[in-house]
């Protein structure tokens, strides 16, 4: 059964080949305007839940590959996948604020990933009135893989090739080709790739 479409604003797209679908289940909300959704062929996913307020999008390049990925942009948010992206088990990409999450191609996540762009709440410096925690964009390099449980918090940057392991919690730079894992990450191992097989 195809996923279910609900529109409630005006000038959202959503740009799906009519065969991909059919292929997974889940829902896809507009709950404001302006958003579009486009999920490239071929693709592969068990269940989606994408929720879109305002000026969001996402799109999703070719050959992904979908467990159960939960999508919440409130407005003004952009969400890029890379083709070939992976995500295991349960993955949730959440934008409660403005910003934008940038995962590139060729990725694997581990179950139970949440990657954030904010705090989902304002902490204010008492004298001054400012809040002191904004939110801000995310980036997740080519071919980064994500363990099981994996936190990205705002502002992260995970470089191209980098390993981060089960249960870490990256807020900072994970530069390219290195393991890391602990919270905070501390660095494992340098000059490294990975792959699929064993």
């Amino acid at each position: 059964m195809p996923p279910t479409v609900t529109d409630l604003g005006t000038d959202n797209q959503l740009d799906v080949d009519p065969d991909v679908f059919e292929g997974f289940a889940g829902a896809i909300v507009f709950k404001g305007s302006r958003a579009r959704v486009r999920i490239e062929g071929p693709f592969v996913a068990h269940a989606i839940s994408i929720e879109l307020g305002d000026d969001c999008s996402i799109t999703v390049g070719p050959h992904c590959h979908v467990g159960i990925l939960i999508v919440y942009m409130a407005t003004g948010g952009t969400i890029a996948i890379g083709a070939g992206a992976s995500f295991n088990g349960q993955t949730r990409l959440l934008l409660h604020e403005p910003g934008r999450i940038d995962i590139g191609a060729g990725c694997l996540f581990g179950p139970d990933v949440d990657v954030t762009v904010s705090d989902m709440h304002a902490l204010i410096d008492l004298e001054t009135g400012q809040r002191v925690n904004p939110a801000r964009d995310v980036t997740v390099g080519a071919r980064v893989w994500l363990g099981i449980g994996t936190f990205v918090g705002k502002g992260a940057r995970i470089g191209e090739g980098a390993v981060v392991g089960a249960r870490t919690f990256v807020t900072g730079e994970v530069r390219s080709n290195t393991v890391v894992a602990g919270n905070p990450p501390r660095l494992l191992r340098e000059n490294v790739s990975w792959r699929f097989s064993l």
